[in-house]
Parts: structure tokens; C-alpha cells; sequence
């Protein structure tokens, strides 16, 4: 089973005020959700503070302030009889505005799910960028990018992603930068705002699941000691060690 977007983007905006999102579908269990989120202030910086959904635990992997703005990206683990309403709440209410995209995953890990990460911010220039990880671990993995650009619409996605959003919400765009991968590398990607603006980027790296065959990659059956054969899993993240014994393949 390989890594699936089972829906979204689904996009919500709000104006001083909490982001509501309806999601198409009942999210299902053992799926996971991914939400970037972007918000701008005139005033004052702004931040995503939390997101709520019954039935799933959402946690902030990265985030990036930038001017009186901030991009994130956040995780949601699916449990059973999930709701389709999601709430995200932002430090304070009062000249905000805000984007937010979701999305939904089967084949991901639901724990220990995050491999990389990193961010970025400047401007006012073209084109925006999330930042660059370090290599990645596993082959099969979903790297998320998102940037949120200041007055300006998004396109022109970089790096081979898949720009699902980056159109523009009063003052704040939000670029949710999608790549499902097979191999490993420095993940990283960028967007053509319409015009030289400030900028905040970041991107999140998650590692398929074992039965999307991201965990096991081989299985192998080794000789240990007089006679003794064991099936164990060659698995990419452990090294498995057998003090005094020499394996051998067959």
C-alpha cells in the first residue's frame, strides 16, 4: 500500500477570528491529517496556537514567524469516529487574517512519524522558499512544504512538488507544497509570489508506514550459531546486532 491522499486540499480563511474547516469525508482511522497554516497581522506578530478536531491529536511539527506573520505545518493522528469539523485558533484575533489547508493521508506513520525538517524566512524577494533538510532516512516518505507570502499570490511550485494551494486571502497566501517520494534526499521547494514580498517557508518530511513499504525494505533470513535459523526484518531506521555471531544470507 502506497502513500494516498485520500482527500483535500479542503481550504478555510477567516478574518479576526477562528479558521472553521469542514472536511469533505470522515477522516478514518489509522489515517493522519496535515494542516499548514498561515496567518498575518498588521499589528502585531500572530501565531497558530492550537487546532482542535474530536478524535484526533494534532501537534505542530515547524513553524516560521516572518514580519508580524507566521507558516506552519501540523500533524493530526486519526482515531475512530473522528469529526469533520476542524477548529484552528491563532494567539490573538483582533487584525488577523487567515489561511488554512488540510489535507488527508493513509500509508503514514502515526507515531514517531517526523524524519526532517527545516524553515526559512526573508524579502521582500522572488521566489519564496521553505529551507532546506537534511537527507532524509527512508525512501518512501511525504514531504510537506509551506509558505506564506504577504500580499501576494503563490505559483510556479519548485523541486517537484505540487502546489495545492497559494492563492490569496486579503493580505496572505498560503503554499501547501505536496511530494510523495520513493528515495532519499535534502528535501526542499519554492514559489513564485506575483511580486517580490516577504516571505516565511517550512517543510516537514513523515515516513510511510511499514505497510506502505516504507518500514521494512527486505526480509532476510539469517544462520545464528549451530543450526539456529531466525526470519527477522531488515529495517531501515535499526541496526540489528548479534555480538559473537557471524550471519550469513541464504
Amino acid at each position: 500500500m502506497a502513500i494516498v491522499r485520500v482527500q483535500g486540499n479542503i481550504r478555510g480563511t477567516a478574518y479576526n477570528g477562528n479558521v472553521t474547516v469542514t472536511l469533505t469525508s470522515t477522516p478514518i482511522s489509522g489515517n493522519v491529517l496535515v494542516a499548514t497554516t498561515a496567518v498575518y497581522d498588521t499589528e502585531t506578530i500572530k501565531t497558530c496556537s492550537s487546532i482542535t478536531e474530536t478524535n484526533v491529536v494534532w501537534t505542530k511539527q515547524i513553524s516560521r514567524t516572518f514580519a508580524k506573520g507566521e507558516i506552519g505545518i501540523w500533524f493530526g493522528v486519526v482515531s475512530a469516529s473522528a469529526s469533520t469539523t476542524v477548529t484552528i485558533a491563532f494567539s490573538g484575533y483582533e487584525f488577523t487574517r487567515a489561511v488554512v489547508d488540510i489535507c488527508e493521508y493513509s500509508g503514514i506513520l502515526t507515531a514517531s512519524f517526523l524524519d526532517k525538517s527545516a524553515s526559512s524566512y526573508g524579502g521582500p524577494t522572488t521566489p519564496a522558499v521553505t529551507g532546506t533538510t537534511a537527507n532524509t532516512t527512508q525512501n518512501d516518505e511525504l514531504w510537506v512544504g509551506a509558505i506564506g507570502c504577504y500580499s501576494y499570490a503563490q505559483s510556479t511550485p519548485a523541486g517537484g512538488f505540487t502546489l495545492l494551494d497559494g492563492a490569496l486571502y486579503t493580505s496572505i497566501s498560503n503554499g501547501y507544497l505536496e511530494r510523495i517520494v520513493s528515495a532519499t534526499g535534502a528535501a526542499a521547494s519554492g514559489t513564485t509570489p506575483t511580486s517580490a514580498t516577504l516571505y516565511g517557508g517550512c517543510i516537514a518530511t513523515f515516513f510511510a508506514s511499514a505497510a506502505a513499504g516504507g518500514a521494512a525494505v527486505q526480509k532476510r533470513r539469517l544462520l545464528l550459531g549451530v543450526g539456529l535459523q531466525v526470519d527477522v526484518w531488515n529495517l531501515n531506521k535499526h541496526k540489528l546486532k548479534f555480538p559473537r555471531l557471524t550471519p550469513k544470507t541464504f
